[in-house]
């Protein structure tokens, strides 16, 4: 039976699903994480290398305007940060 660390290093989730809807899927997860986590807001948000790559390849992968993702990504953020401001919680 393999360890913990073995199966979580060996495990996946993504089996039979295209190289590119696997690349797409990664990008989205990661930007919606950083729409709602504001560590990874402040480490990965606007300003950032991170931020910049993520939000052009996402924008690229759907036929969208750059300005429009990274747009709906910073207002995700700002939501998470005005939450922090006032004690709620920020939803989606």
């Amino acid at each position: 039976m393999p360890t913990l660390r073995e199966s979580m290093l060996t495990s996946t989730q993504m089996d039979g699903q295209p190289a590119e809807e696997q690349l797409l899927k990664a990008v989205r997860h990661t930007l919606n994480q950083i729409m709602t986590n504001p560590t990874l807001a402040y480490c990965c948000g606007i300003g950032t290398e991170t931020f910049s790559l993520l939000t052009e390849a996402y924008a690229k992968a759907t036929l969208r305007g750059v300005e429009s993702v990274r747009k709906e990504v910073l207002n995700g953020i700002q939501k998470i940060q005005n939450a922090g401001s006032t004690g709620e919680e920020a939803t989606g």
